[in-house]
């Protein structure tokens, strides 16, 4: 009970110091936890059958203002013939299909966090695998740091493929350095760079003959026996696309994630044409349109950086029998091959296009009810259109501004989150741009009997009383006291010390 009470006491104190004070709370929105790797990274320590030295310990990493840090006791690179053992080292990848572009800065390399020594078996590498598997494949673009000097070293590679060999070339090589390391087909070479801008020509080019040819890899950052930062770490696809990149300011947490596959993809003929359309995907920049005259493909690409989710092609037969697929793209790569549709374009074929839409619900225009929902409809007309197909979404009452007042689903489903008047749209898909819309007013948000709910969350908490602090001294004559007045948890017209205590003696 002591405890309770000065907790309480506490946040009265606080609240009361920043009514005084006219402060407000502030809550970053998005922030990114500092430690953690960043979206699609994972961590892995590949040990093989040995002991001692030639195994990882103490392997730890981190990932802050763009900035790797990693750091491994022991563990030894040995993509040599001969050593079954293969890659025991610490490694953080990020999956990456076909070719690519990794580049890096070496910014420090130090000793292992054991307070050892760096030694022969210490490397600082950029490394793509076949998998995490010691012994899997793999080819590293590696810093062999000084023993007594671990900021100056040589730089050199490790390749394990069908034949397996190692090397060294440049020495001399001073950290802070650039390191890059590029897959071409069957081709894999290393390169660096002082300034991240003019790298060198490759210092070694290894072809495979399999192993690493296609298909997807993974791709990162490599450790053994030392402590290490990365930064300026970029990955590039194949298409130019960017996978990663942490010289971004602020990292989205989709960062280096390609598209969803796009789905609801249709298909209707029509006299020399055929219509085109599928539902929206997340995190999808434009879409790319493939054709073939065989089930199944290959496929040849008809149009790519289409911005909407909507293709006529024109480019064929009556009475030929056309299959398509759609993939999604975003700076970070394509998606998969969506589900393929078919059609067969006919001279007697007609496609119709929307030509408006009537939105409305099966309960009224109000949601009343603490999360409750409500079923829209869309009334397509002509009702012979060739595609019917709505997408659904819902803004605040302009029309345009992303709301966080209620939440649609994919079948029309509006349920409520916050108080206030939001527009629900339907959008055809059939490229005719036609939409309809209606207004929904959404009451009742606050859960009833907690006045001391100041913000709506369901909890009481120092948020509510951060809002009443902010809101001190405000009385029903005040300007906007409708919108202020649920800080007046007392109703007697004035935002005060005792709506503060109320709200404290709600904390549990």
């Amino acid at each position: 009970m002591k405890a309770l009470i000065q907790k309480r006491g506490m946040a009265m104190l606080l609240a009361m110091f920043m009514a005084a004070q006219s402060w407000q709370l502030a809550v970053p929105s998005g922030a990114e936890a500092s430690g953690a790797l960043p979206a699609g990274w994972t961590a892995a320590t590949m040990n093989g059958t040995s002991t001692g030295t030639a195994i990882v310990k103490q392997e730890a990493s981190s990932y802050s203002s763009g900035q790797f840090r990693m750091e491994a006791v022991d563990g030894k690179q040995q993509s040599v013939s001969g050593e079954a053992n293969g890659d025991t080292v610490y490694f953080l990848y990020l999956p990456v299909e076909g070719d690519f572009t990794i580049t890096a800065r070496i910014a420090s390399v130090d000793g292992p966090p054991n307070g050892s020594a760096i030694n022969s078996h210490s490397r600082v590498a950029l490394m793509v695998k076949n998998g995490v598997s010691n012994t899997s494949a793999s080819f590293t673009a590696s810093y062999f740091p000084s023993v007594t000097e671990p900021d100056t070293g040589t730089l050199g590679y490790y390749r394990r493929f069908a034949t397996n060999n190692s090397g060294s070339n440049p020495g001399g090589v001073t950290a802070p350095v650039y390191l890059k390391l590029q897959k071409s087909g069957n081709t894999f070479t290393a390169a660096y760079s002082a300034d991240g801008e003019t790298y060198n020509n490759p210092y070694t080019t290894h072809p495979d003959t399999g192993t690493m040819t296609s298909g997807t890899l993974n791709v990162g950052l490599a450790v053994t026996h030392a402590s290490a930062v990365f930064d300026h770490v970029k990955i590039i696809n194949a298409s130019g696309g960017i996978v990663f990149d942490s010289t971004s300011a602020n990292p989205d947490p989709e960062q280096g994630t390609a598209p969803d596959t796009p789905a609801g993809l249709q298909a209707v003929a029509g006299n020399q044409q055929v219509s085109l359309s599928w539902l929206p995907v997340d995190r999808a920049d434009t879409y790319t349109v493939s054709q073939s005259t065989y089930q199944g493909g290959p496929y040849t690409v008809l149009q790519s950086g289409i911005a909407g989710t909507a293709y006529v092609d024109t480019a064929v037969s009556n009475g030929t029998t056309y299959y398509y697929v759609v993939r999604a793209v975003n700076a970070y790569g394509e998606s998969g091959n969506s589900i393929e549709q078919s059609a067969t374009p006919d001279e007697a074929a007609v496609v119709v296009p929307v030509g408006s839409i009537t939105v409305s619900s099966l309960g009224g225009s109000a949601i009343t009810v603490l999360g409750g929902t409500l079923q829209m409809q869309a009334d397509v007309l002509p009702s012979h259109a060739s595609n019917a197909t709505v997408t659904w979404s819902v803004y605040e009452a302009d029309g345009f501004t992303a709301t966080d007042k209620a939440v649609i689903s994919a079948s029309g489903l509006l349920q409520a989150a916050k108080d206030g008047t939001v527009l629900v749209v339907a959008q055809a898909v059939d490229g005719s741009g036609v939409q309809g819309s209606m207004a929904i007013t959404i009451t009742g948000q606050k859960a009833p009997g907690i006045p001391e709910d100041v913000d709506g969350s369901q909890v009481v908490d120092v948020g509510d009383l951060g809002i009443v602090a902010g809101l001190f001294g405000l009385t029903s004559g005040s300007p906007n006291w409708e919108a202020y007045k649920t800080a007046d948890v007392n109703q007697d017209n004035i935002i005060n010390e005792l709506d503060l205590r109320l709200v404290a003696d709600k904390i549990e």
